[in-house]
């Protein structure tokens, strides 16, 4: 009898076989569609598990993801910060981190609530800096961040340090909210929301893959 696994060999290697019921001739290009339909039909079990693969793949991601934030929910990122002293290694940035909370937010910070601040690249072309600061506990860096919101009319902001994969999606949400597909956008404890309209109700974005579902809302006649 035939089956995949006797065909092991190019067709070449067959000189003379017969098939068991017709008794016809197979040659090699027969021989070839032989195990071309039965190997299809090996792959689709494959197939499935491919895609089960992939969404365990993703599910795993999404948690290291989640973990990744977690470390970093105690961590802002102070943006466009302005530094007197062009030497970067004199620059202390504790004390630019207490005075913008202090003269800007109107909050009593002191270097004691800091854990550790350092910049991230290099300065902008105004010598400004983008300064990491991790702070001691969840109350006081949630506290700052909800004191943003005061230094709208500046080029100085402030935003929650985002995972890479986050700040992904964070950096695409301004081409949707132009495209009209979604009205706000903000992020608060490591979480990005969303709102489709002024009065709509907000909700989670966790992927890329939610924007591209995002669909404006219908304009009522």
């Amino acid at each position: 009898n035939l089956s995949p696994s006797s065909l092991t060999q190019s067709p070449q290697h067959y000189i003379v076989l017969y098939n068991q019921r017709s008794k016809t001739l197979l040659t090699p290009s027969k021989i070839n569609q032989y195990k071309s339909a039965h190997c299809h039909k090996s792959l689709k079990p494959q197939k499935s598990l491919t895609k089960i693969s992939k969404k365990q793949i993703w599910y795993l991601e999404e948690i290291v993801d989640d973990l990744e934030q977690y470390e970093r929910r105690n961590s802002l990122r102070f943006h466009n910060c302005p530094i007197t002293d062009g030497n970067m290694r004199d620059v202390n940035t504790d004390k630019i981190v207490t005075a913008i909370c202090k003269e800007r937010l109107n909050i009593n910070l002191s270097e004691d609530d800091i854990s550790r601040s350092h910049i991230i690249g290099k300065p902008n072309s105004r010598g400004n800096i983008q300064i990491k600061c991790k702070l001691k506990n969840w109350k006081i860096k949630n506290t700052v961040h909800q004191s943003q919101k005061k230094l709208n009319n500046s080029s100085l902001f402030i935003t929650e340090d985002l995972t890479r994969y986050r700040q992904q999606i964070v950096q695409e949400l301004p081409k949707a909210k132009q495209a009209k597909n979604v009205h706000s956008f903000w992020t608060n404890d490591g979480r990005i929301f969303a709102k489709l309209s002024e009065r709509g109700n907000k909700f989670v974005i966790r992927s890329l893959e939610d924007l591209c579902d995002l669909e404006p809302p219908q304009q009522s006649e």
